[in-house]
């Protein structure tokens, strides 16, 4: 079971990205009063810029992975 009400807020995990010097982590919020917390999600901190920006909002994530090597899908 998770995000009990003993477990009420937390970063899942963290990556940092060397090329944009940015550290992505996901959050969830799991606290008895929620509102007092920012959502659940995908958060980037710009070291640039000492912001922290939510990316995808409403997702739990368990893992972030940064692929620091520039390459084309498609």
């Amino acid at each position: 079971m998770e995000g009990t009400g003993v477990e009420s807020v937390g970063i899942c995990q963290m990556a940092y990205d060397e090329v944009n010097d940015c550290v992505y982590f996901a959050y969830r919020n799991n606290g008895k009063n929620p509102a007092l917390y920012p959502p659940t999600g995908i958060y980037c901190y710009s070291v640039k810029d000492d912001a922290v920006t939510c990316l995808i909002e409403d997702v739990t994530a368990y893992g972030l992975v940064v692929n620091n090597t520039p390459s084309k899908l498609f």
